[in-house]
């Protein structure tokens, strides 16, 4: 299993990196596999402007927020993401926002160049991203979430197994997310802080 040492998660990138990572694919300053492709790229465009949209909106439960306030400001969130994934655009600005909520240190672990973390942390086999690791002070692992709530990855676990392409998928995530995706995040976060506290 893959162990957590201060200098893994220290070359780990800060918040600050990624998004000055993100905007240099944007701005075409960064231009290697897989942004030279115009699919990824527009999608990568499209995913930052959805999440500076999404941090200025989030609003905590005020059940999650008192539970980020009491004895949890030792953890460590790694979250494995890229910019491509539109996952990740929903899911990303709200555990932003609990990290500062709970003054807990967010580091962003890139799943294409950290290959040995996100071979650790597969979802059914699958590099799906984004996925979240929450560690103790000791660099232990409390628990993990992603590539998505429970219920929409049931719900397109359900249009798949009834023939639905990759356009079919895209259309349901970014609907269910618009309605539900917020309130269901934070409440699957809540739980599992609750429990590993």
């Amino acid at each position: 299993m893959f162990q957590f040492t201060k200098e893994k998660v220290n070359k780990l990138l800060s918040l600050e990196d990624y998004l000055a990572y993100t905007r240099q694919v944007i701005d075409k300053t960064i231009v290697k596999a897989p942004y030279d492709e115009a699919y990824y790229f527009s999608y990568t465009e499209a995913n930052f402007k959805r999440s500076e949209k999404i941090r200025t909106q989030v609003e905590l439960n005020k059940k999650l927020y008192n539970e980020l306030n009491e004895g949890v400001d030792t953890w460590t969130w790694i979250l494995i993401t890229e910019p491509w994934c539109g996952d990740a655009s929903f899911a990303q600005p709200i555990i932003e926002a609990l990290c500062l909520a709970g003054n807990m240190e967010l580091k962003i672990a890139l799943r294409d160049e950290e290959e040995e973390l996100m071979e650790a942390y597969l979802s059914n086999g699958a590099k799906a991203i984004p996925k979240l690791i929450v560690l103790n002070e000791r660099l232990e692992p409390l628990f993990t979430w992603g590539p998505r709530p429970k219920e929409l990855q049931s719900l397109i676990q359900d249009l798949l197994k009834n023939g639905g392409n990759s356009e079919d998928k895209l259309k349901l995530a970014h609907q269910w997310y618009r309605k539900y995706g917020n309130e269901a995040i934070q409440l699957e976060l809540l739980d599992l802080i609750k429990q590993n506290k």
